[in-house]
């Protein structure tokens, strides 16, 4: 299995936490490969050396509710996503998305909840 395993820590308050990179879609089976968003338009203030970063929602503690990165919100509220199987589409955010460079934060609102929460079930599952 082609499976990568790094500690993360970047500096922020939060502990080092175990990441999972895949590096084949047949090694994604919760969400399918339709559904596991690859690449998307990072917003300028957040990017982080050509990664993203979100804490998944079954994060047990109030992390899951952080933005590390936030996705570019300057296409008219959106931003493109590409997924693993190939096709590409425009994801309409509910709220702005203002963090600027160096900063993370708690989801300002239920709106902007909800956009994370968007993000999160793209996330392949451990």
């Amino acid at each position: 299995m082609s499976v990568i395993h790094a500690r993360v820590n970047h500096g922020h308050d939060h502990p080092a936490v175990l990441a999972i990179i895949r590096t084949k879609s047949a090694h994604l089976n919760r969400p399918s490969p339709s559904q596991v968003w690859a690449f998307l338009d990072c917003s300028e203030g957040t990017i982080l050396g050509g990664a993203f970063w979100i804490w998944p929602s079954e994060q047990p503690d109030q992390n899951r509710d952080h933005w590390l990165c936030q996705p570019s919100d300057r296409h008219n509220l959106g931003a493109n996503l590409s997924f693993v199987d190939g096709h590409s589409e425009f994801q309409q955010w509910r709220c702005e998305k203002p963090l600027g460079p160096g900063k993370s934060g708690l989801a300002i609102n239920s709106v902007d909840l909800k956009d994370l929460r968007w993000l999160q079930t793209g996330l392949p599952e451990p």
